[in-house]
């Protein structure tokens, strides 16, 4: 029996040091990374200070590549976009979510005033609705006043992009296969015509489908998150699944296209009851003297590796 015991013994010793063994040898690697934005956004903010009825107010945005972008030479180009958003107010309760939710039924109350039974116009519509926006959270919106529009193509800017010391029309990348000159190119480094990188929306705008409170589609769904289509707030389509964004750009290194410039137009509406003839007014009375407010989120889609 004592034979017995210390053959168990030695045993239950040998698999105890086991695990002892098995993890005796280890080897550590050391993962890093720096982590940096890929553009620049200026300025920030954007201020177009007190303005009137009628007037058209202009103001420009940058978006390029920033310069840790630009010295990284795996990396060639960036897809972005611009999505408008209501604006909530500091020192509040509000959020960006909440307000987006605001607008919609906000826009939801003016379809269904619209709409029979109650039929009516746009104006009475509005003056209907208005009060139930939360304007104690969230700014008066003056997003769909405001276009955003890209500068003019590369074919006609006036500017050597692909530093051939040809400009425009003198510039071959801006001709066609017959010779004929486009100045809607979008790109002078490249033969033929190509489109416009760049796609803007003018003033005033629809808001995007995802977000207006409306159900576009008509599949009894309604809005980011609830209709499958909707990738996000800002997507502009209920009916085509991914993201459909109303502004985007594209910057691209091997193009010489590292800066785009965005104008912003503020073209300002009247108030109802208030406006010259003819003119449709968007605002109630009610909100003059308020602060109107939009966030515009420019958002990375996309990076492309440089071909190798």
């Amino acid at each position: 029996m004592k034979k017995i015991f210390l053959g168990l013994g030695v045993f239950a010793l040998a698999l105890a040091f086991i695990p002892m063994f098995a993890a005796f040898e280890a080897h550590v690697i050391n993962v890093t990374a720096t982590i940096e934005n890929a553009l620049k956004v200026s300025p920030n903010p954007v201020e177009f200070g007190t303005v009137f009825p009628n007037e058209t107010v202009y103001r420009d945005m940058t978006v390029a590549l920033s310069e840790s972008f630009s010295r990284e030479d795996r990396v060639d180009d960036v897809e972005y976009k611009i999505v408008q958003k209501p604006k909530p107010k500091p020192q509040t309760q509000g959020t960006t979510d909440y307000c987006i939710l605001e607008k919609a039924e906000l826009y939801a109350c003016i379809t269904a005033q619209q709409n029979p039974p109650n039929n009516k116009s746009l104006q009475d519509a509005i003056m209907a609705c208005y009060g139930n926006y939360d304007t104690t959270q969230c700014y008066p919106s003056m997003c769909q006043f405001l276009s955003k529009q890209p500068d003019r193509p590369q074919c006609s800017d006036g500017v050597d992009n692909d530093g051939d010391l040809a400009i425009d029309a003198q510039d071959q990348g801006c001709l066609d296969e017959a010779g004929n000159y486009h100045a809607e190119d979008g790109n002078e480094a490249l033969p033929g015509v190509q489109p416009a990188t760049d796609q803007g929306v003018d003033a005033p705008h629809p808001i995007a489908e995802c977000m207006d409170g409306i159900d576009n589609d008509l599949d009894g769904n309604i809005d980011y998150s609830a209709d499958k289509e909707c990738a996000q707030y800002g997507d502009n389509s209920e009916f085509t699944a991914g993201d459909q964004p109303q502004v985007k750009g594209r910057l691209s290194k091997l193009e010489n296209d590292k800066q785009d410039l965005w104008m912003l137009d503020l073209e300002v509406p009247c108030f109802i009851g208030q406006c010259k003839q003819g003119e449709v007014g968007l605002l109630p009375p009610a909100w003059e003297h308020s602060k109107f407010g939009c966030d515009l989120w420019v958002e990375v889609q996309g990076i492309s590796e440089t071909p190798t």
